[in-house]
This record gives C-alpha cells, sequence and structure tokens, in this order.
C-alpha cells in the first residue's frame, strides 16, 4: 500500500557508527637524581621497535637532557631502563656503546635484586595512573602532569630510588 504522511515526511535512519576510543599515546619520562628529562611521544600508529626507541627517546633523552642535569658530570650517569624488548636489544646496546653512553643490562636491572622497587612504584607509576584515570590522557595534559607530579611528593621520596647511586636514571 500506500504510505501514510509521516512515513513519507521522516528522515532517513542515520547510520550509527562505531563507538570511538581514545588513541593510545605512548611515551617516555626519565627521572633523575637531579631532576625530570622532557617528556617525549612517540608519532601515533607507530610500531615500536630499536630504531624508534633510539630516535624519539635514548638520542634526545641522553644528548639534551643528561647534558642539562648534568653538566661537566654528564659521562658518569648510567642508564637505567626497564627489559622491553626494544630497550635491551643488541641495536639498542650497540647504539648505547657506540655513543659512549653507560647502562645497566636488563640482567644487572635494580628490579632483579631484593629490597630495591621496580620503576613503576615511582614517577613513572604516577604518570600511568594519571593517563589511565584519563584526565591527562594526551599531549599538554600529561606534560602539566608530569611537571607537577614531583611537586606533590617530597622530591626526597623519589630520591630513595636512586639510592644505588645518584648518576642512575
Amino acid at each position: 500500500g500506500e504510505k501514510t504522511k509521516s512515513e513519507r515526511t521522516r528522515a532517513p535512519p542515520v547510520a550509527a557508527s562505531a563507538p570511538r576510543f581514545c588513541q593510545k599515546t605512548l611515551y617516555a619520562a626519565g627521572f633523575t637524581w637531579r631532576g625530570q628529562t622532557g617528556l617525549y611521544f612517540i608519532p601515533p600508529n607507530t610500531t615500536i621497535s630499536s630504531e624508534v626507541f633510539i630516535k624519539y627517546v635514548l638520542e634526545p633523552m641522553l644528548t639534551k637532557d643528561v647534558p642539562r642535569l648534568y653538566g661537566k658530570e654528564a659521562s658518569k650517569v648510567i642508564l637505567h631502563m626497564d627489559s622491553a624488548s626494544s630497550h635491551v636489544c643488541p641495536a639498542t646496546y650497540a647504539w648505547l656503546d657506540s655513543h659512549g653512553f653507560k647502562y645497566i643490562t636488563n640482567l644487572q636491572w635494580l628490579a632483579n635484586f631484593s629490597g630495591v622497587s621496580p620503576m613503576d612504584c615511582f614517577e613513572n607509576g604516577r604518570l600511568k595512573t594519571a593517563t589511565k584515570k584519563g584526565s591527562t590522557a594526551r599531549g599538554e595534559g600529561l606534560r602539566r602532569q608530569q611537571r607537577t607530579s614531583g611537586q606533590r611528593s617530597p622530591w626526597n621520596y623519589s630520591r630513595m630510588h636512586f639510592l644505588a647511586g645518584p648518576n642512575v636514571f
């Protein structure tokens, strides 16, 4: 049959779109005896590899932040990373060696020793928690969280993590 007036004037249905989720944000930050490094973001949709880790994290952190924080004592700094595959692969170690940077291997990692907590118990953990809450999920909000996280906790508390040596980060 024939359509009623309401059927003839009704707008066509709008296609429902899939829900949009927050884009994953990958970043790195360093916490040292003498202060925080910058916050380094990995470009969206980038697969993490040793090349990406070196280009977007290690190179700027070790060539800009470490000299800024340590000055003439920058050569004494020892890098402490977790056991992520891009951190412990031969290409990363080769880059660090070729540039003269000292580091703790995954076998020497402090979390493997009793009485020492993993990095996630300190400022890195605070940033991860803030990110999961969604209040500072991206960009400037995350940078603001990084700048203020050290102000909310006593600096000496964070320094307790570095009792293994003041040049470890």
